[in-house]
């Protein structure tokens, strides 16, 4: 990741890295291989495709980021604990409910409830343990938030942006 620098400074060491290397050549001057072998690995580092996030909304290249290094980790990987207080039961019968094992089938799920029961942790489990088996997914935290601002529409474009990885979508034009 290239954050506010040119790939290229870094390839060719120029700028504040040729600069600081030549600090480290003054006070590594017995051993000038170190400083040598730093070049060469900053070299080999900067030839790597990698994301360079110069004149690009921080936010948006790390939400991409994030999601692809996500998908690298598959199933894999979980920001939650895996032994939640109470998450058993209502987990596998919402499981049951959504028939995972029947054919390719479109799923959307809607828990609603008081406030503080933990239907958003409940969503993110049952997420974390089934995205995989799916070829499109997408996770809405806020849905009344969205349709208040964006309405019905705004929803929808909201789940097509998950389920099609598209950050922008092209306005469609209604006759």
């Amino acid at each position: 990741i290239f954050y506010d620098v040119d790939p290229s400074e870094v390839r060719h060491q120029k700028g504040s890295y040729d600069k600081a290397f030549e600090k480290h050549e003054e006070r590594l001057q017995h051993d000038l291989e170190v400083v040598r072998r730093w070049r060469t690995t900053l070299t080999r580092v900067a030839n790597i495709s990698g994301w360079d996030l110069r004149h690009k909304l921080q936010y948006a290249e790390i939400e991409r980021i994030a999601q692809q290094i996500m998908n690298s980790l598959g199933h894999k990987f979980s920001s939650l604990p895996r032994d939640l207080v109470g998450m058993a039961s209502p987990l596998e019968e919402l499981e049951e409910q959504l028939f995972l094992d029947s054919a390719n089938d479109v799923r959307v799920v809607g828990i609603c409830g008081m406030r503080g029961i933990g239907k958003s942790t409940l969503a993110a489990v049952l997420y974390d343990r089934i995205f995989h088996e799916f070829e499109a997914c997408c996770v809405i935290d806020d849905v009344s938030k969205i349709y208040r601002v964006n309405g019905p529409i705004g929803a929808q474009k909201q789940i097509l942006r998950q389920t099609l990885k598209e950050e922008h979508l092209r306005e469609v034009e209604s006759l």
